[in-house]
């Protein structure tokens, strides 16, 4: 919940500061990119330390080791005189956060999901299955796949403001073909990966340093 407020207060202080604001990608209009906010390094760790092993224990074919280190993130908004809704379609990552930022009072908004392209047969005929985020705690939220198709509903009144959260696979790209066996995270090489990466960063500086 702290960390919420603090994106909210960041994106308040940045939106008074008269500094023209991008849109967030090509669907939402109004939010902010969050590493225009200084936040590249926050959301990186969050993604390798939390995220990263998360991902690769739910989805254990498509998120292996060196995946979700690539991340783009922003703040999207709707409220009725904004955006009200988004239509249906899949995002262009590997893994996505959607994460409710506790602003209160609003009621409608729903997101609704379906199936996932390349993993389910015909995923956009799937049963629809909705997430009322007026219904979750402030800091409550959604981890799923990035080519699970979904849509945003009309938003009813009030204001919806979310943190989103788009994870790469290896190198930048979006992973379609699943890993091998072999080459599948073990749950101590998921939990532990982070510490070797550290380890690994460190040693690596202190030689370049000694060069």
């Amino acid at each position: 919940p702290h960390f919420c407020r603090l994106v909210l207060e960041e994106l308040a202080h940045y939106e008074a500061s008269g500094i023209p604001l991008r849109r967030p990608n090509g669907m939402n209009r109004y939010g902010a990119i969050l590493d225009h906010l200084g936040m590249e390094n926050s959301l990186r760790y969050l993604c390798r330390r939390v995220l990263r092993p998360m991902g690769s224990m739910l989805f254990p074919s498509l998120i292996s080791k060196g995946d979700v280190d690539h991340t783009y993130g922003f703040v999207v908004r709707y409220r009725p005189d904004q955006d009200v809704s988004l239509a249906e379609h899949a995002d262009a990552s590997l893994l996505t956060l959607n994460l409710n930022l506790g602003v209160p009072g609003f009621s409608g908004g729903e997101v609704v999901f379906r199936g996932t392209r390349f993993v389910d047969s015909n995923p956009q005929q799937m049963p629809e299955r909705p997430v009322d985020f007026a219904r979750m705690n402030e800091g409550d939220g959604v981890l799923h796949l990035g080519g699970q198709f979904h849509s945003a509903l009309r938003i009813k009144s009030g204001e919806r403001v979310n943190l989103v959260l788009w994870m790469f696979g290896e190198h930048g790209v979006v992973r379609i073909a699943p890993y091998e066996e072999r080459e599948r995270l073990t749950m101590m090489d998921r939990w532990n990966q982070f510490a070797a990466d550290t380890s690994k960063s460190r040693v690596t500086g202190i030689s370049t340093q000694n060069d």
